[in-house]
């Protein structure tokens, strides 16, 4: 490899993952996803692998980048276990909860911010944090909304299975 990410394990050591770059540097390079030694990509850029504390469950972040009509455009990507959501134009904040197979992140799409919790989009926020997975099968993000002049904070919470 050209270059290569720190390995990452699931909390039980059953599944490993890293992220490889080939090319050059000052041209262009292409990026690579191994997870428990399976390649995949390429993608222009990619984030991860994380996994779930069992090891049962995978998940990274990618990029595609083009160029429209002389400008650079990106769209962004999400893979759990094998299932490409997308495109958004940010994704932030995969991970899985510690006590079960829950799974999410944050992203944004068409000036509105998304928290996705098992490929169920909530929102649309004027801003959100990453999802946050308490025990329990319970998840949990803070969210702000603009509306009128002023600004709403709301501390979301739900169920997995919601």
């Amino acid at each position: 490899y050209d270059e290569a990410g720190d390995p990452v394990f699931s909390a039980d050591g059953s599944s490993w993952g890293f992220t490889h770059y080939e090319g050059d540097p000052e041209a262009e390079t292409k990026a690579y996803v191994v997870v428990n030694g399976r390649e995949l990509g390429p993608y222009d850029d990619a984030g991860g692998p994380v996994f779930s504390a069992d090891g049962s469950s995978w998940g990274f972040t990618w990029t595609k980048f083009e160029t429209v009509d002389g400008y650079a455009v990106s769209e962004c990507y999400a893979a759990v276990n094998g299932k490409e959501l997308g495109p958004y134009d940010d994704v932030s904040g995969l991970s899985f909860a510690p006590d079960g197979p829950a799974w999410g992140f944050r992203a944004r799409k068409e000036g509105k911010v998304y928290v996705v919790v098992n490929g169920r989009e909530l929102g649309p926020y004027d801003e959100a944090s990453s999802p946050v997975f308490l025990p329990g099968g319970r998840v949990a993000w803070a969210a702000i909304t603009f509306g009128g002049g002023k600004p709403k904070l709301a501390v979301c919470r739900a169920r997995w299975s919601d």
